[in-house]
């Protein structure tokens, strides 16, 4: 609390505070952070004539931070792939501990975390995923708080880095931890990287929380890299 020199006398009025949160090893992506986007394609065409396929829907509803916030009880809206928000408190979060979920689908919606790597090496890529009450596939209940129930399966991820350069990446979200999930160890140049994450799983639901980058070893820094940028790759390094 910010006091006057005067006892008993508190603060009048309002100054810039120099609180900033605390450092986390590595360099952290969360889906409210300008590093996190949806892209959406096309989608192919339930009636099967042929490869048709029709235009994305416009989304519809209150939205929150460029996509709509996801509500309980809005019936066929929450099951047709399209990435909502949720507020939900085990997920990661900076200011607001929020998660984009998408109902397993087609493939057609993507949720992307980017970044920039600031040195060329070997990087350990972290998925986080918050608590989940796991269900039988198929068997459904109302009135589950926050909605955090269901099968969970095979997510569809991939890896883009480089020029061009792709990576699909393992993760069965059926048996994930509550908090960060090794994804692996990925041979990297500098620059930007991206995790593509679409709605296609094996089971009913697909998160999209935050990622984590830590180096693995010793990195060659690029001539461009932050001072910030180093000081993350060393802390995380330290903390191994």
């Amino acid at each position: 609390m910010e006091t006057s020199d005067e006892p008993g006398m508190g603060l009048t009025g309002a100054r810039p505070s120099d609180w900033e949160p605390p450092a986390q090893p590595g360099i952290v992506v969360d889906d409210l952070d300008a590093g996190f986007l949806v892209e959406r394609g096309a989608r192919r065409s339930g009636f099967r004539i042929g490869n048709r396929v029709r235009a994305p829907r416009r989304l519809t509803g209150e939205m929150d931070h460029g996509i709509p916030s996801y509500l309980l009880w809005v019936g066929v809206g929450t099951i047709d792939g399209e990435w909502r928000r949720q507020d939900v408190p085990s997920s990661w979060g900076k200011y607001r501990r929020t998660v984009a979920r998408a109902s397993a689908a087609d493939g057609h919606s993507k949720a992307v975390f980017s970044t920039e790597l600031p040195g060329a090496g070997e990087w350990r890529l972290d998925y986080h995923m918050p608590v989940v009450q796991q269900s039988r596939k198929g068997l459904r209940f109302r009135g589950q708080t926050q909605g955090m129930l269901a099968a969970l399966g095979d997510y569809d991820m991939v890896l883009e880095f480089g020029d061009g350069q792709e990576h699909a990446v393992a993760f069965d979200a059926s048996g994930a931890d509550n908090g960060w999930n090794d994804l692996g160890r990925f041979s990297l140049p500098e620059g930007p990287v991206r995790l593509v994450v679409s709605n296609r799983s094996s089971g009913e639901l697909v998160l999209a929380d935050a990622v984590r980058w830590r180096p693995a070893d010793t990195l060659v820094l690029g001539q461009q890299a932050s001072t910030s940028a180093v000081a993350m790759a060393v802390n995380a390094v330290n903390k191994e």
